[in-house]
């Protein structure tokens, strides 16, 4: 199967968007452990990239598919908005509350 770049591109785009929302999922979840910003971020970023690299492993035994480098690079570069979305969103409320 020879995708068309516009399939590629959506499939590609399609993978950025689930890890930015996995970014701002797992953000959300670790907000009850009362972590610094700055911890918070090194384990949603670890777990991205880790769950990226992981995710792209398996589909080096699965037949037909591949595992790209690439690909990790994109997930985790998704977490990485994520996580830059909710810091401006943190850094919007606390000016509306001043």
């Amino acid at each position: 199967e020879n995708p068309t770049s516009l399939h590629l591109f959506l499939r590609k785009t399609a993978h950025f968007v689930e890890y930015l929302i996995l970014g701002l999922l797992l953000l959300f979840a670790l907000k009850p452990y009362k972590l610094s910003i700055k911890q918070n971020i090194i384990i949603v970023l670890s777990f991205g990239f880790f769950f990226a690299s992981i995710d792209e492993l398996i589909q080096t035994v699965i037949p037909g598919r591949v595992g790209s480098v690439i690909d990790v690079m994109i997930d985790t570069i998704g977490v990485l908005v994520g996580v830059s979305l909710y810091l401006v969103w943190i850094k919007f409320r606390k000016k509306r509350v001043i």
